[in-house]
């Protein structure tokens, strides 16, 4: 069973989204200052988070900067987007398994494959993206 930890200060708090999760440090008894993430959604069973909640408050949070927040939304996507072409490209990279195909089936595959590159150019990115339907045999997540 873990023991409850009683923190007393806090520093260098910054929001990280916009549902107000917050990074910090926290000066933990046994360890010092360490880093930590307040996140509202995912309680911690040994820490407070309302008491760590309420101490950031008194010593100031840097408010989110909407620009970091949009490119580590797109950064993210596009480490999606990297997986799901790495899915592709196990089957388009592949001589053997790319010659068995019909032509149909491979202007599917690189239809699929160029909608997963363009996702950057929809109007609602990073925030939302509107993936493309995997074709059948590509495997999607």
């Amino acid at each position: 069973m873990v023991q409850s930890v009683k923190i007393f200060s806090v520093r260098n708090c910054k929001y990280i989204t916009p549902e107000g999760d917050v990074d910090l440090e926290i000066n933990h008894p046994e360890y010092g200052w360490i880093p930590y993430t307040l996140a509202l959604a995912d309680p911690c069973n040994y820490i407070n988070n309302d008491e760590l909640m309420a101490l950031a408050l008194e010593k100031g949070i840097e408010p989110l900067d909407p620009v970091e927040w949009a490119k580590k939304q797109a950064d993210i996507q596009r480490m999606n987007r990297h997986l799901l072409l790495s899915q592709v490209d196990d089957v388009a990279r592949n001589p053997l398994r790319w010659d068995k195909l019909s032509i149909e089936r491979k202007e599917e595959i690189n239809d699929y494959r160029e909608a997963l590159l363009d996702i950057t150019e929809q109007d609602t990115f990073p925030e939302f993206v509107e993936w493309p339907e995997a074709p059948e045999g590509v495997e999607q997540w």
